[in-house]
C-alpha cells in the first residue's frame, strides 16, 4: 500500500501544476466556424421546432413535430453549401419514435431575410410512400 502511495501522489501533485488556474495561456484560437441555429417549422397541418449544431459545411440537427404529427422526433445529419443569399442542405433523416425507421434523404435551401433571420424550406423523404414539406423561420446564429 505505502509503494502505491509512494507512486500515485509525486504524480498528482506534478499533475496539479499543469492545472493550475494561474498557469498562462501561451495561445489561444476562437473557432468562427461553429454554428447553431433553431427553427419553428410548419407543414401544411402540423408545427414542429428544429434545431442544429455543426460546422458551416455538416450539422447534426433534430425536428420535433407537434401532436398532428404524433409527436414524432427526427434526427439528421446534412451536408451544406453557403451562397450569398441562400444555403443548400442535404443528408440522411432517420425517425426516432412512431416506428423507428431511416429515412430516405432530407433535402432543403435557406434564404436570407435579415442578418440572421431565414426563411427555411425542407423535404423529408422518410419512405417512397411518405414525406414532408416544411417551412419556417430559422435563425443560425
Amino acid at each position: 500500500m505505502n509503494v502505491l502511495l509512494a507512486f500515485i501522489l509525486p504524480i498528482s501533485v506534478l499533475a496539479q501544476i499543469e492545472c493550475s488556474p494561474y498557469f498562462p495561456v501561451t495561445n489561444y484560437e476562437v473557432s468562427t466556424d461553429v454554428l447553431y441555429s433553431i427553427a419553428y417549422i410548419s407543414c401544411w397541418h402540423a408545427r414542429g421546432l428544429t434545431a442544429e449544431i455543426g460546422t458551416r459545411s455538416i450539422q447534426l440537427g433534430s425536428t420535433i413535430m407537434g401532436k398532428r404529427h404524433n409527436n414524432s422526433a427526427y434526427i439528421f445529419t446534412q451536408y451544406s453549401k453557403d451562397f450569398d443569399l441562400f444555403r443548400v442542405y442535404g443528408g440522411c433523416i432517420y425517425r426516432v419514435n412512431n416506428d423507428p425507421a431511416l429515412g430516405i434523404a432530407r433535402v432543403g435551401i435557406d434564404a436570407k431575410l435579415y442578418e440572421s433571420l431565414y426563411f427555411t424550406l425542407s423535404l423529408s423523404q422518410l419512405s417512397r410512400t411518405l414525406n414532408y414539406s416544411n417551412f419556417g423561420l430559422k435563425l443560425i446564429m
